[in-house]
């Protein structure tokens, strides 16, 4: 599934996405809900909430890897409440305070899930900057208000 980037170039590739929705129920303590956590890489088959901890605490990183003129970034999102719709996004907003918006990525996944694992390829040309410190949000547009369901802050390699 490809993610589109509202402010990219036609010509720039927006990222690729694919969204992953695990698809049993997380426990409070493994599953840190409104939170996004950053990953090396995907994570595998969840057994138990335990089994969920020890790839967490394996593959956890606290910035997206730079490749080239971008980023790649795989996620895993801890949702607030369940996403009752097919499409969430990833908003990018200019430092901690969330105020200025950078760009937003479209992100399929299932009606009522609760957690939500992605990769997604982030590019210079889609107004992202090495060394700058982001706000990302798992988010969706409901009566022209934003419904936050999970957030962390990076700052770009």
């Amino acid at each position: 599934m490809c993610a589109r980037s509202v402010r990219s170039r036609p010509f720039a590739l927006a990222g690729l996405v694919l969204a992953l929705v695990l698809g049993r129920p997380l426990a409070a303590p493994a599953a840190p809900k409104g939170q996004i956590v950053l990953l090396k890489s995907e994570l595998g088959p969840i057994r138990s909430d335990g089994d969920l901890q020890k790839q967490m605490k394996k593959l956890k990183v606290s910035q997206p890897t730079r490749e080239g003129d971008g980023w790649d970034m795989q996620f895993v999102a801890f949702l607030k409440q369940p996403a009752w719709a097919d499409t969430v996004n990833l908003v990018v907003y200019a430092g901690k305070d969330a105020k200025e918006y950078v760009n937003v990525y479209d992100i399929a996944t299932k009606k009522g899930t609760s957690t939500v694992q992605a990769r997604l390829r982030m590019f210079d040309s889609d107004g992202l900057k090495s060394g700058k410190a982001y706000t990302l949000r798992v988010a969706r547009k409901e009566g022209g208000k934003e419904i936050v369901y999970a957030q962390t802050i990076v700052t770009l390699p």
